[in-house]
């Protein structure tokens, strides 16, 4: 599902399910990495990663094959949803800290 950068957790929070547990999801990208379908940044506080774009075209046919896209773009949407949320809480913390 993404389409830039994206964390471990990130992976985590749209990946994992009731049947696929967020350990499975981190072994799995794990392995994306060492097999060099999925490239590790780690020079930064927190680790990002990026799906090469014919990885990432593959695993979304593979997804829509499997019925489960809509899941998983919920998911995917609901994170985003929730960082951004996140994000416009901490903003108006700052702002209020900043004023008095």
């Amino acid at each position: 599902m993404f389409a830039g950068d994206f964390t471990a957790e990130a992976a985590s929070l749209v990946a994992a399910d009731d049947e696929i547990a967020v350990s499975d999801v981190v072994c799995s990208l794990a392995n994306l990495v060492t097999k060099s379908l999925v490239t590790l940044e780690a020079g930064g506080a927190t680790a990002h990663h990026r799906l090469h774009e014919t990885t990432r075209v593959y695993a979304l046919e593979k997804l829509a094959q499997s019925g489960e896209f809509d899941q998983v773009a919920r998911r995917h949407a609901n994170y985003y949803r929730d960082l951004f949320d996140k994000a416009e809480i901490e903003l108006d913390r700052v702002a209020r800290a900043h004023v008095g």
